[in-house]
């Protein structure tokens, strides 16, 4: 649950604070609406093809992919940067099908659908906690600051739930 927090909470985290990025670079905003059918459809394509994905340390790989890739993006707060949101999107479409499955295979029918609804919940809450925080520093300081701090939490709780989870 907490790694699936961890990249739950990015991911939709990048979802909102994509339009931010957007307003900060000029990018004009006939376009938003392209820009936010190819993410989504980058997303999608992945997350068809996420089940071909063997598990050769894919918790420890998309942790430091993850982490890496949004320390990158306060660098290239840049039309360069939109590059990199294609780079999360393709993540956040292998690893959202990819956890979810692994939560069916761990989880008895009977509670399946209680765990995912929990592990919703938490992902919600936790994003209605940070974002006003996050929300605040990006109008108060700079963008780049949010994608670090974004960064931080990805790799402190992803690595630590991996290697929870590589020890079961």
């Amino acid at each position: 649950i907490i790694y699936s927090l961890s990249m739950g909470l990015a991911t939709l985290s990048i979802a909102w604070l994509v339009q931010p990025f957007l307003i900060d670079i000029n990018f004009p905003i006939v376009y938003y609406g392209l820009l936010w059918a190819a993410l989504n459809f980058v997303s999608a394509l992945t997350a068809y093809f996420s089940h071909k994905i063997k598990e050769i340390n894919i918790f420890y790989t998309i942790s430091i992919i993850l982490s890496i890739v949004l320390f990158l993006v306060s660098f290239n707060i840049s039309f360069y940067g939109i590059i990199l949101f294609f780079v999360i999107y393709f993540i956040r479409g292998i690893i959202t099908p990819y956890l979810k499955n692994h939560i069916n295979i761990l989880t008895s029918s009977e509670m399946r659908a209680t765990v995912l609804s929990i592990r919703s919940l938490i992902i919600r809450l936790s994003f209605a906690m940070i974002i006003p925080i996050l929300g605040y520093i990006a109008e108060n300081y700079h963008l780049k600051f949010v994608f670090w701090i974004l960064s931080a939490i990805v790799l402190i709780l992803s690595l630590i739930s991996s290697y929870k989870l590589s020890r079961d």
